[in-house]
């Protein structure tokens, strides 16, 4: 075994199953040093004793701990036992090497290991705690920051400023810690998560100003928040240069508050001259799998007239969400030289074949956009949509007479079958 290469020996233990690699392991020196290297560069314990045990592996051999470059701790039990701060305390302190880190505990278990230094940590996880500034003092090189919301949705007060982050890039998190982390820092990425209750208008502006006081131009905006129309004016009024807006709003059509935030949504987009990329969704519920939507032909003509219309608001956006449908505005000038209503959109993954043979949801989507472009009736799209259609798509020189019959005939077959049941 000593006379393996080793380039040899690493390509072998790389292609092991990580179930394997233990068993491995026991082979050889140089294969136990290999597979250690391997098993530890990112543990990932599933369970609570799982953790425990990891963190006391690390704590004990300070040779395994630096094989680390990614991991999770969680701890979410609120007994602070002075045996588990040790042991955790004990386990960083031998991280030399993490760059990825991802804290899920308590915050006073947090709060107690927040002075620990870790050299190459770039990105983090942490928990919502005033700690948190203790912990950024400890490791200023920190690229991307993630801190995870509080369980009981309050506001964690700050307890004194921060010094400027000279290498932090991204950002998400309370908007409390916002106020304090961004001013001077290099961030262009922002996802802030606003209280729930007792938002106002001074805390928006100081927030988005704080924002605007990076030492670059934040570009991409994530924001989730309650009904606050006022935040998409301060949009507007403090990060003018925007190219990426993410919304979450708890405001469905059937709102009767809906109108006044599209019209808000309209101000704002009209106003952020290098918007490329806007999504508004009305919850916080995940994306659904492509088939667990319900919506009807009127829903996508709705949404469908709105995009068109954002579009010609905001002539540089290219990529708009709302509700559960992804449009996209082609920019080949081929076919898309005019501007403003010849613009072409149409629904992401539009010509993906293989999607659209396995989800209903897409396959409806595909028959609804045809038949709009090869329709000649009183809502006729411009040319432009059928030279997309003739140049873009896999069908590539079919006549429209041949996507008219294509229509015809599904159009019966769901005909037959209605009369069936």
């Amino acid at each position: 075994m000593d006379t393996i290469p080793s380039e040899l020996l690493h390509q072998i233990c790389g292609e092991l199953p990580h179930k394997d690699l233990t068993n491995a392991s026991l082979t050889g020196r140089r294969f136990y040093a290999c597979c250690m290297r391997i098993l530890y560069r990112t543990p990932y314990p599933a369970t609570h004793c799982g953790n425990v045990k990891l963190l006391q592996t690390l704590a004990r051999n300070p040779r395994l701990a630096s094989h680390v470059r990614e991991l999770c701790v969680e701890l979410e039990s609120t007994t602070l036992l002075q045996s588990i701060v040790r042991v955790c305390r004990a386990a960083m302190s031998n991280l030399s090497r993490v760059s990825h880190l991802l804290l899920a505990m308590h915050p006073s278990l947090f709060a107690a290991l927040a002075d620990v230094q870790l050299p190459q940590l770039v990105d983090c996880d942490i928990p919502s705690s005033p700690a948190v500034c203790k912990f950024l003092e400890a490791n200023p090189r920190i690229s991307r920051l993630q801190i995870s919301e509080s369980k009981s949705h309050l506001e964690v007060a700050i307890p004194s400023p921060v010094a400027p982050l000279q290498w932090l890039k991204s950002y998400t998190g309370p908007a409390a810690f916002a106020l304090a982390l961004l001013p001077r820092s290099q961030v262009s990425d922002v996802a802030v998560t606003w209280p729930r209750h007792g938002l106002t208008v001074e805390h928006i502006s100081a927030v988005l100003c704080a924002a605007s006081e990076a030492q670059v131009a934040v570009t991409k905006l994530a924001s989730r928040s309650g009904y606050q129309p006022e935040l998409l004016r301060a949009i507007s009024a403090h990060l003018p240069n925007l190219t990426v807006l993410m919304l979450r709003m708890p405001v469905s059509p059937n709102d009767e508050r809906y109108p006044d935030l599209l019209a808000a949504i309209e101000t704002t987009i009209s106003q952020l001259p290098s918007l490329v990329e806007f999504c508004f969704r009305a919850s916080d519920r995940a994306i659904p799998q492509p088939d667990t939507v319900i919506f009807t032909l009127q829903d996508l003509d709705e949404e469908f007239a709105l995009i068109r219309h954002w579009g010609v608001l905001c002539p540089s956006l290219n990529d708009c969400c709302i509700t559960e449908t992804q449009w996209l505005r082609s920019v080949d000038a081929g076919w898309d030289s005019a501007a403003g209503r010849d613009s072409v959109w149409y629904p992401r993954n539009l010509f993906n074949m293989e999607l659209l043979l396995r989800h209903r949801l897409m396959a409806l989507r595909w028959y609804w956009w045809i038949k709009r472009v090869v329709s000649d009736g009183p809502q006729k799209l411009p040319q432009s949509y059928r030279a997309f259609l003739d140049a873009a798509s896999p069908w590539a020189g079919v006549r429209l007479q041949v996507f008219r019959d294509w229509i015809a005939l599904v159009e019966e077959k769901v005909a037959a079958q209605a009369q069936a049941t």
